[in-house]
């Protein structure tokens, strides 16, 4: 789900200085939709770690060693993904509704996807998925794709 998100994002913020009212943009602006725009391939370049990382490091095979990687990649991209969202819609908002409201309102909107994306997990002493197998049995040929 956060790569998904991501590449929406990405493909907006690849998309934006092609629009019409991109011209009306001051130079403050545009320099930070193009710090967003570096926010969000960073993300990407982060959503992508894992994939490498099963395949070359683990051999394709789901230890729990590779959970754990996976887990704490999603965790440190959510704190980017909430300032470039904050970031966008202070612009978008500030446009419409002046500078002070749209910067109170993506200061607001990161903060509040930082609470919903953080809180559970820092509110929760022991956060971990019981459901999760802890064997450290090797996965079987069928379970694994052979396509890359």
């Amino acid at each position: 789900m956060l790569m998904l998100g991501a590449q929406i994002l990405l493909g907006f913020q690849l998309q934006a200085p092609f629009q019409d009212a991109f011209s009306d943009l001051s130079v403050f602006e545009k320099w930070i939709e193009a710090i967003v725009l570096c926010i969000m391939v960073l993300i990407i370049a982060l959503l992508i770690t894992p994939s490498a990382r099963h395949r070359i490091v683990e051999r394709g095979e789901a230890t729990q060693r590779f959970i754990a990687f996976v887990t704490r990649i999603s965790f440190l991209t959510l704190a980017p993904f909430s300032l470039a969202l904050g970031l966008d819609l202070s612009i978008a908002i500030g446009r419409a509704l002046g500078w002070l409201i749209g910067g109170v309102a993506g200061a607001f909107s990161g903060a509040v996807a930082l609470g919903l994306w953080y809180g559970p997990t820092l509110i929760s002493d022991n956060y971990r998925d019981t459901r999760m197998a802890t064997s450290n049995e090797k996965t079987p040929t069928a379970a694994r794709s052979t396509t890359s």
